[in-house]
């Protein structure tokens, strides 16, 4: 569950870092919910392999990621992640510390991130970085239809439980 939000971060981060070099995107980013889809594909040195695609909805600290048959969803200090297939949601502090879990920290501390990120390719609504990690394992992120909004409020990024069915295993780790 953990790779997930490894996953949350370094897609978010993928638009904000882009943003941060690029001022059109940044005005539009700023202040602004932002959506878009993504792939997110990995090079350990065997070439590139897809993981996963999902879609990223994100206002402030708060977001909503589908990926990986998961969709998590964070207020900014909580982070569920809900398996419906496997009908189980793990309830988990999300880290003020760690920028790889938290996507928040990841926009605001971009620059460390900088020297690492090459941008093969931009477009209006679509973005295509690779991130290269301290163990030389190359991240991939294709962006799509990335679409830039009025913020909404937060609501509809926190979960609640109390709807599920009984056969629901629920780990709340806070």
């Amino acid at each position: 569950m953990k790779r997930i939000c490894i996953i949350i971060a370094l897609a978010l981060v993928s638009v904000f870092c882009f943003a941060q070099k690029r001022i059109s995107l940044l005005d539009k980013a700023a202040g602004k919910r932002v959506s878009f889809n993504y792939v997110y594909s990995y090079d350990s040195g065997k070439g590139m392999s897809e993981v996963t695609r999902g879609k990223v909805t994100a206002e402030g600290e708060c977001f909503v990621v589908t990926g990986l048959g998961l969709t998590s969803y964070s207020d900014g200090s909580t982070c569920w992640m809900v398996d419906e297939n496997e009908k189980e949601v793990v309830i988990q502090p999300l880290s003020k510390e760690d920028p790889f879990t938290n996507p928040a920290l990841l926009v605001s501390s971009y620059s460390n991130y900088m020297d690492k990120i090459t941008v093969k390719s931009e477009g209006a609504d679509s973005l295509d970085i690779i991130l290269k990690l301290d163990d030389n394992t190359k991240v991939r992120f294709v962006l799509s239809a990335v679409q830039y909004s009025e913020p909404l409020g937060t609501d509809e990024f926190r979960f609640s439980t109390s709807s599920l069915s009984s056969d629901y295993v629920i780990t709340d780790l806070r």
